[in-house]
Formats: structure tokens, sequence, C-alpha cells
């Protein structure tokens, strides 16, 4: 999938999604639970539609079975926790998760992040 992903953005299909490349002082952390396991990371970019994330737990992570979905991720953006589910895709250098049943509201506030972090830029 990983690999669509950089076709589709090479081929310029997905123009409407921003990406955002964080910084750690940007405090965008997440949390989950994922057999019976506690994952901890730090986002490194985020878009509306994905983000990828370093965890400690990083080599448990890829043990997973692809295409994995994620239920009740918790993503702290500026003290506010956000909640989604996403599906769990990843390489040799990357984590990624791909938001599926986006809600209205988790959608919105993330959106009103990303613009102001690229308006402060």
């Amino acid at each position: 999938i990983l690999s669509a992903v950089h076709y589709l953005e090479q081929m310029g299909e997905r123009r409407g999604h921003i990406r955002i490349a964080l910084k750690d002082d940007d405090n965008v952390k997440i949390n989950f639970k994922i057999d019976k396991k506690l994952i901890k990371g730090i986002v490194k970019k985020i878009s509306t539609v994905s983000l990828s994330f370093e965890s400690n737990e990083s080599d448990f992570l890829k043990t997973l079975k692809k295409k994995k979905i994620i239920t009740n991720i918790e993503l702290e953006i500026e003290n506010e926790k956000l909640y989604t589910d996403a599906l769990i895709v990843r390489n040799e250098e990357k984590i990624v998760l791909m938001f599926v049943n986006i809600e209205e509201d988790f959608l919105n506030k993330l959106c009103a992040f990303i613009f102001d972090y690229i308006n402060k830029e």
C-alpha cells in the first residue's frame, strides 16, 4: 500500500491532502492498545488521511499483520484528545496509520490543527 501511495503522490493524485512534518517539540502524541500492549509514540507526519509515528515499540509493531485495523486510537494534539480508527501499514522504515471510519468531529479538529500549523510557519 505504501508503494501505491508513493506512486499516487508522484502522479499528483493526492494533491488534496496536505501533509505536514512535525518536530518533536510540537508534542503531538499517539496512544493505543493492540494485542493487550500499550503503544505510545510521537507523531512525525500527519495529514487528513494518515499519520506516521515513532515508538519505542517499533519492533513489536513490525511483527503485526499488515492491514490490521486498530480501534480507539488516542491522538493528543495541543492537549486535546481525539479518537479514531486506523489501518496499520508499514515497511522497513515507517509505521503508518491510515484513518478509517473517520468521524466529522475528528476531521474538523484535525483540519483546524493542520491549517493553524501551516499558517504559523
